[in-house]
């Protein structure tokens, strides 16, 4: 299955929704599990992407993805695969 196949089903979403009727010390718990739920979702979609392109390992690949990030997150994760696959060619 492809990535972006992945990402239409769900794959790299962090499954928790922002905390915003939280308040209180509850609050900053939530926000933390929020923010570390994203964090761990991220960081699947970027293992992802480099073994779709053969570029697990190389030591420029995480710089490549958080280049692509910074260009495409805005919108939407289809957006990043597109820059990181325009990118990668750089890699290789």
């Amino acid at each position: 299955m492809t990535v972006r196949e992945r990402i239409s089903q769900g794959e790299f979403e962090g499954g928790l929704k922002w905390p915003s009727s939280v308040v209180g010390p509850e609050r900053t718990e939530a926000m933390k599990a929020y923010r570390r739920a994203e964090s761990e979702a991220r960081e699947r979609f970027r293992k992802a992407l480099a073994e779709e392109h053969g570029v697990v390992g190389h030591p420029k690949e995480p710089r490549l993805f958080e280049i692509a990030w910074s260009h495409g997150h805005a919108n939407g994760l289809i957006e990043v695969v597109v820059y990181y696959e325009e990118f990668v060619e750089l890699l290789r």
